[in-house]
């Protein structure tokens, strides 16, 4: 069994990975894990499903999971492997329709953190608008600063009438 330091840290670095997550203070993040449940799953289970509408982003913290996708016909074909770190669902937590693309099963015992969409729009209401706002200071920053490098350079440069640059 993980101590609570190590899901932790693995659950820090996989929220560090995340594009739309990236940005949030530590503290936000630490709340975030806090809020993360801890789920166990025996061996073979199905996790997500392929079709099925995605609610839970997870995170492994111990096991394996095959990741299969269904053909056609009915027949799984494997994909790949993912280990403690790996995560899967992450869409769950940005779309409300949001339909699952493969099956997740695990290989043996599995030990998740989760979070749900719902716990998720909760958590980061109040820290949305806050990033909202640097957001918008960064773009107003930027434009400003735009302009001020493209008036720099129409700087017109002219001669004086001993030749020499003014």
């Amino acid at each position: 069994q993980l101590s609570a330091l190590s899901r932790e840290s693995i659950g820090l670095e996989v929220l560090n990975s995340q594009p739309n997550l990236q940005h949030l203070s530590l503290t936000v993040k630490k709340d975030l894990l806090k809020a993360m449940k801890t789920i166990s799953f025996p061996a073979n289970t199905y996790i997500c499903r392929q079709g099925s509408v995605g609610n839970t982003f997870y995170i492994i913290t111990e096991g394996r999971c095959r990741v299969t996708i269904t053909e056609g016909n009915g027949s799984a074909r494997e994909m790949k492997a993912l280990f403690p770190g790996d995560y899967f669902g992450e869409m769950a937590l940005i779309s409300a329709d949001s339909v699952r693309v493969a099956n997740v099963i695990s290989s043996g015992f599995v030990q998740c953190l989760c979070l749900s969409r719902a716990d998720f729009s909760t958590m980061l209401s109040s820290a949305a608008s806050a990033i909202m706002e640097q957001s918008l200071a960064r773009q107003v920053e930027n434009l400003n600063s735009s302009k001020k490098k493209k008036r720099d350079r129409r700087r017109i440069s002219g001669f004086n009438e001993d030749g020499v640059k003014s």
